[in-house]
């Protein structure tokens, strides 16, 4: 059956207009199409860079959080190290200081001498002999505390904790 010529002439020219109209419009909807892939492609582009960057950061912190802890820990070391030296030296140093306590307890109680005129010439000869004695006595301690004074430093370098 054929179509009467106005309507093959409307079908003519509706395929003419379809023609050019597909013609125009193909360019567009491939770089629509175009567009919407390369769309695609960058969100999830931004997606691996918005996680890398999440990763990063994480990371750093983690890194940060190392050194920290590293940091602590060598700390912890050197006050381990100088709380040992320190007993060392108050265990090397508490019979002295006993022993100071002792003398000055000795020393606040007072003595009380009596005696008669008879007496105070042989006293002031024997105070004569105690201050030559507390004179030899004070060499003693000096020449004492010399060697206490080198074997401190020895001690100091077999027991103190390394420098840093």
């Amino acid at each position: 059956m054929r179509l009467p010529l106005p309507q093959r002439i409307k079908a003519r020219l509706a395929r003419a207009v379809q023609a050019r109209v597909d013609d125009a419009v193909r360019p567009v909807v491939a770089r629509e199409d175009d567009l919407a892939r390369r769309l695609d492609e960058l969100t999830a582009r931004i997606d691996r860079l918005a996680a890398a960057i999440d990763l990063k950061n994480v990371s750093e912190r983690v890194d940060r959080l190392d050194q920290v802890a590293h940091a602590g820990e060598e700390r912890l070391r050197r006050l381990d190290e100088q709380s040992t030296w320190n007993a060392h030296q108050i265990s090397r140093l508490a019979p002295q200081a006993a022993a100071l306590e002792q003398r000055l307890e000795r020393q606040a109680r007072p003595v009380v001498v009596q005696t008669d005129g008879q007496d105070l010439p042989e006293a002031r000869s024997l105070v004569e002999v105690v201050r030559e004695e507390h004179a030899r006595v004070r060499a003693r301690l000096s020449t004492l505390s010399a060697y206490e004074e080198r074997i401190r430093r020895l001690e100091d370098s077999t027991f103190a904790p390394p420098a840093g």
